[in-house]
């Protein structure tokens, strides 16, 4: 793990990270790029050079059990992975009552649940070098490290503050340069980052939060209107409170993180809480 006295300067690194790719975000450089079938972002590649630099100067002890990527559950993960189901059937079925959320009649309704069904299996593997590598940075690596002598709400918080600067430049090329949306978008991710860090803490693998953004970004534009995915979507929405990345789902979000973090016994699928 990180020692603790070198996190500020980790902290730094990620927002300077954060500046520099906003730029080249900004310039309409290219940092993203598909290498066959793999999704591969630069920002990511820098992360890992970051670890090895602080691996090289001692300031990083490594331990494959820290990274908590050795304890799997089919049943646990598969059941993670439809949360955001239930969050979103959530958000519907208030925005059918409001009357702000819409069916949309779409044509295509089969194909398109097929589609994202046969996708499922080859997003899970296609996304180890972006998403799983960042779920290791920071809910394994970052939160691990403040967790070993702060408490869950202070780790989980540093971490997911540090995540959501991460993803500046995806949250202000996704938020359409609106106040309101680009606010929306950096309340889900941060939101999003205390729900990783609360699976991760409670089950001690990072599978369930990789499992979690795996079901968010599918389940995410089929089901309902998304800032950062464009696709058709069963339901639609014009207000940044009920969007799938919404105010809404991140208040869902932060809720079952209290309820994960408070109920010890709490089970997924034979994998204990502690």
């Amino acid at each position: 793990m990180i020692e603790q006295k070198s996190l500020v300067f980790t902290g730094v690194f990620v927002s300077l990270i954060s500046v520099c790719f906003s730029l080249l975000n900004y310039f309409e450089i290219q940092y993203q790029f598909y290498v066959w079938e793999f999704f591969i972002d630069v920002k990511i590649l820098f992360l890992i050079l970051f670890v090895i630099f602080l691996l090289k100067r001692g300031m990083f002890v490594f331990s494959v059990e820290n990274l908590k990527i050795l304890q799997w559950s089919w049943a646990g993960n598969f059941l993670v992975f439809f949360i955001p189901l239930l969050v979103y059937l959530i958000i519907i079925a208030i925005g059918l009552l409001f009357k702000t959320v819409h069916l949309n009649d779409l044509d295509n309704k089969s194909t398109l649940v097929l589609a994202t069904i046969f996708d499922i299996p080859a997003i899970f593997i296609f996304s180890t070098p972006s998403i799983l590598i960042e779920e290791l940075f920071f809910r394994s690596i970052i939160f691990g490290s403040f967790q070993r002598e702060k408490s869950f709400w202070y780790s989980a918080i540093a971490t997911s503050i540090l995540w959501t600067i991460f993803n500046l430049t995806d949250i202000m090329g996704s938020g359409d340069g609106k106040f309101m949306n680009v606010a929306s978008l950096m309340l889900y991710f941060f939101c999003g980052g205390i729900f990783c860090s609360a699976l991760t803490s409670k089950y001690s693998s990072i599978w369930y939060a990789y499992s979690l953004r795996i079901g968010l970004i599918t389940l995410m534009p089929l089901l309902l209107t998304s800032f950062t995915f464009d696709s058709d979507s069963f339901f639609v929405t014009e207000t940044p409170f009920f969007n799938s990345e919404g105010i809404l789902v991140a208040i869902l979000l932060v809720v079952s993180s209290i309820l994960i973090v408070r109920k010890p016994k709490i089970e997924i699928a034979g994998n204990p809480a502690t």
